[in-house]
């Protein structure tokens, strides 16, 4: 294992190409942000430099990352908050920063941003805050234009991932993940298939497996054609769209909430249609996994309190320990599939 790991980081510094990691799904509920703050902090607690970029409108990563009670939360988070939204500035301290420079037609390539540090994995974990304004800007340009209802530059489609990418390399990291929101977009179509590997975080309810048939239909069918289209459109812009092919993580299921034993079968049931729809799909590959996440309960208010993801806490209770042992596991299958596919 020790010996892949070196060969994976050599790779991908020789490379200078960051791995790009995206979970989207048509739902919201399903632990989205807190599915990909944990990946983060795993793999930067684990030695390599993180990115986490922040694309969901409600900003509920950007608030996680920078939230800390330590007595003074109230003062600290909104002086932080204020400067990184402060407008005027000479540097792009946000996403929307970055990308309204080119949506406002003033720049053809949009700039990197400067990325926030950790509190307490400092410059190993970075974070691109979100922007609730200039995403759904770039989400309604960009749903028009597929529509036909209004024309629109090759610069603008790939501007979003153009900053990821300038972003990423300035900062020399080795793992992006970004936190999508649940609109079926344009903008989390290009997310998702301009990534190098997707999964799907899903809660096992019934509105979750109606969402899955959408979401399956669209990665294998709709989703490709219209990347495609869009490749061919950017391919001499300034910021191009990469012609690729997500390859497929797995599934988190994500057991989060309490299930009696009136609605346990109920809960059993619907993971295995979850399981079943999957295979079905034809998405799974060799490596892909299916895991259900513990059920960590208040634990979660407890992890934002200290500032860190669920994956990040230090308990002495057993039951806890275990728990988190198990979301560690999980997150190690993900790094050795990252390893594999990468160094092949």
């Amino acid at each position: 294992h020790l010996r892949k790991k070196t060969n994976f980081k050599t790779a991908i510094n020789m490379s200078f190409s960051p791995i790009i990691i995206s979970g989207w799904f048509p739902k919201g509920g399903v632990a989205k942000t807190i599915s990909a703050y944990n990946m983060g902090y795993f793999f930067a607690k684990n030695g390599y430099k993180t990115i986490l970029v922040d694309a969901d409108v409600q900003c509920s990563l950007t608030k996680s990352f920078l939230y800390q009670d330590d007595g003074t939360e109230d003062v600290t988070f909104e002086n932080e908050m204020y400067e990184i939204y402060k407008e005027g500035q000479d540097i792009c301290l946000n996403i929307g920063a970055s990308i309204d420079t080119v949506l406002s037609g003033n720049r053809i390539e949009p700039p990197m941003v400067q990325a926030t540090h950790h509190k307490i994995l400092k410059d190993q974990l970075l974070l691109l805050p979100g922007s609730i304004s200039s995403i759904t800007e770039l989400e309604t340009i960009l749903n028009y234009a597929e529509q036909g209802k209004r024309p629109i530059d090759s610069n603008k489609p790939g501007c979003f991932m153009k900053m990821v990418e300038k972003t990423a390399k300035n900062y020399g990291a080795q793992i992006v993940i970004i936190d999508t929101g649940t609109p079926i977009s344009t903008l989390n179509m290009i997310i998702t298939m301009s990534s190098n590997y997707t999964y799907i975080p899903i809660q096992p309810d019934l509105f979750s497996i109606f969402s899955l048939e959408s979401y399956i239909k669209l990665l294998s069918q709709d989703f490709r054609s219209r990347y495609s289209d869009l490749v061919l459109f950017t391919k001499h812009s300034k910021s191009p769209l990469p012609d690729t092919k997500p390859k497929f993580i797995g599934v988190l299921l994500q057991n989060f909430m309490s299930y009696g034993p009136s609605n346990s079968s109920a809960y059993n049931r619907n993971i295995k249609v979850i399981k079943e729809n999957i295979e079905k799909a034809g998405i799974m590959e060799n490596t892909s996994i299916i895991e259900t996440v513990p059920n960590f309960d208040n634990h979660v208010i407890q992890a934002q309190t200290m500032g860190i993801p669920i994956i990040g806490l230090e308990t002495s209770s057993p039951e806890l320990e275990m728990k988190i042992k198990k979301l560690n596991d999980i997150h190690r299958k993900i790094e050795n599939i990252v390893f594999d596919k990468a160094i092949e």
